[in-house]
This record gives C-alpha cells, structure tokens and sequence, in this order.
C-alpha cells in the first residue's frame, strides 16, 4: 500500500529518520538518507506512526538498496507492536478497497 511519512530507523552505527513509500505484510520501502551506511543482510529497527494509528516498531532486514530506496523485509515484532501493525494494514486495505454505488 502506498504511503508516506516519518519514519526512524536504528541501525548497528546510529540513527536516522527517513521518509516511508509503501508498506505490505512482509516488509516496507524507505527513503535511503544521504548519510545512511546500511548494508543488505544487516537487521536494524524501523518505528512507524501512522496519523490515526499507534506507533509500531519492527525489527526488519535490509533486503536491497536500489538508488535512493532502502527494501526491508519485516523479521520480528512484538505483541503490542504487531497489533498496532496489524489494525494499520487493516485500515489501508479499507482504504484501498473500491466504493461501489448503486445507480
């Protein structure tokens, strides 16, 4: 699903905030910041706050660096996190999904 925003992440050498894409179930595209040093395969620690959701954080891998886009896959989530994920990705659907009118 396509979206934007703030989003942080951690990394093994520091932190940085950079700005969402999209979003699915297993992972996300990111803004890659000019001084950000990721390396694919590295786990790093991605928090999202959606207007109107709880904020999430997610344990993710880097799965490609593609230009200025960082791929991550989502790996590990706790509780909390995923049920603030998961009425997320509800909503998007709900969103994304065609209104259809009698006529």
């Amino acid at each position: 699903y396509p979206i934007h925003g703030p989003v942080h992440v951690t990394t093994p050498r520091g932190k940085f905030t950079s700005e969402i894409y999209d979003i699915s179930l297993n992972g996300a595209l990111l803004l890659r910041a000019v001084d950000s040093e990721l390396v694919v395969g590295e786990t790093i620690d991605v928090e999202l706050a959606m207007s109107g959701a709880p904020e999430m954080v997610a344990r993710a891998k880097v799965a490609h660096l593609r230009g200025d886009r960082i791929g991550v896959e989502f790996q590990d989530m706790g509780t909390k996190d995923f049920d603030a994920f998961s009425g997320m990705m509800l909503m998007l659907a709900q969103q994304a999904r065609p209104s259809w009118t009698s006529g």
